[in-house]
């Protein structure tokens, strides 16, 4: 059977780009087909449908808080790098590569955090939304061994994600901070070594 170890073997193959996304896209229709099943959607409650109004607020709410974090963070490491291009033009102090690519490698790890959990959300936003739209989402795709009972997931799904919801965002703000204020003491560090190098300069 088709399991992850085949798609990074996809990945892998020395094939077209073309290729090799017709040969994911293979992949996960046989993997679907083979481990999950269709479940008929019933009529929703009138007191689940506002259960699902909060739901999508909240989500969306979170969803432009990320986004924000991740236009501030981005913003906040074209600085530093603005800055650290400065201070190695002085020619007075060379920037080690090492050092270099560690705050580079940082900034990306965090930064594709940030996206995976934005992806997250407009996942979780796109399956809300459509149990509420004008013409209601009538099917879902789930596991295989996930009950036949729809209300039954849908009651479950909701509470999960109240749970992920909560967890997510403890995560988020806190490492969010940590990862800030990191970058910010790299600031502050930059702006008096380029402050320093100038008055020196100047004195000569």
């Amino acid at each position: 059977m088709a399991d992850e170890k085949d798609l990074k073997n996809i990945e892998n193959e020395k094939i077209s780009p073309e290729e090799q996304k017709a040969k994911q896209e293979a992949f996960i229709k046989e993997f679907m087909e083979k481990n999950t099943k269709e479940l008929a959607i019933p009529a929703i409650s009138e007191g689940y449908k506002k259960e699902v109004y909060l739901i999508v607020n909240e989500l969306d709410k979170i969803k432009r808080e990320v986004e924000e974090k991740i236009t501030s963070f981005v913003d906040l490491y074209k600085i530093i790098e603005k800055k650290l291009e400065e201070l190695s033009t002085t020619g007075h102090v060379e920037i080690k590569e090492d050092d270099y690519k560690k705050s580079k490698d940082i900034f990306i790890k965090y930064e594709n955090f940030l996206n995976q959990i934005l992806g997250e959300l407009l996942g979780e936003l796109s399956f809300y939304s459509s149990l509420i739209a004008e013409k209601p989402l009538e099917t879902i795709r789930v596991l295989k061994d996930v009950p036949d009972d729809a209300s039954l997931y849908l009651l479950e799904k909701l509470k999960s994600t109240k749970k992920y919801i909560k967890n997510m965002l403890k995560d988020l703000r806190m490492s969010y901070s940590r990862y800030f204020v990191g970058f910010e003491e790299q600031i502050r560090k930059l702006d008096y070594m380029i402050a320093y190098l100038k008055a020196s300069h100047s004195k000569k």
